[in-house]
């Protein structure tokens, strides 16, 4: 089977983007903004939006193919760790979203960052390193977005990843596990090993 990204159109020979691919910065800093230009390999528009509103818009509307937060001190004051719970999980829905950081990066966020992001990455950035983690995040996440469009699927959303199932069998439970996660009862998974006990725990 041979999966295309939704914004990709197959030619005879080979596969051609039909649109310049964005990569969209939250972001204060002009300069990061910059070094993020000339440094992040792969022709990618890079798009810098000032506050989570901006970001949400060109999410909406630009084709994207990862989000980058900042959370360095330029960026201090631009959001509270409820707005940036809510849009690094929104954005994950999406695209792979690297958290930038420093040292000086509030516990909470940081905190945040760690479990609502695919990456936490250290600033200066390694732009070896992004590019590598950009790359090797597309090709997967581009099919499974294909999946999501084609079959019938459940998602069950946890504090740092997230489980999704195709399997008709599962969403049974899924339903319970989500509606068990509201409670405070025991609860003991059984099963073969490697079939994801730990991970839906």
């Amino acid at each position: 089977m041979n999966l295309l990204h939704p914004f990709m159109a197959k030619s005879t020979s080979t596969t051609m983007p039909l649109w310049k691919p964005a990569v969209l910065l939250l972001s204060h800093d002009e300069r990061l903004g910059r070094d993020l230009r000339d440094n992040v390999d792969g022709g990618y528009e890079l798009i810098r939006c000032d506050t989570p509103a901006a970001l949400k818009r060109q999410r909406e509307c630009t084709p994207h193919r990862a989000v980058l937060v900042d959370l360095s001190p330029a960026s201090e004051g631009m959001y509270s760790p409820v707005e940036l719970q809510s849009t690094l999980t929104d954005a994950m829905e999406t695209s792979p979203v690297f958290a930038l950081i420093n040292g000086e990066c509030p516990p909470d966020l940081l905190r945040l960052a760690r479990e609502h992001s695919d990456m936490c990455l250290d600033m200066p950035l390694d732009y070896h390193r992004l590019n590598a983690s950009m790359r090797n995040g597309f090709d997967q996440r581009a099919e499974l977005q294909q999946l999501r469009v084609k079959y019938p699927h459940k998602i069950l959303h946890g504090r740092r990843h997230g489980l999704i199932t195709f399997t008709r069998h599962m969403f049974d439970v899924l339903a319970k596990a989500k509606s068990t996660a509201r409670t405070d009862a025991t609860v003991v998974l059984t099963g073969e090993a490697g079939c994801g006990k730990s991970f839906l725990a």
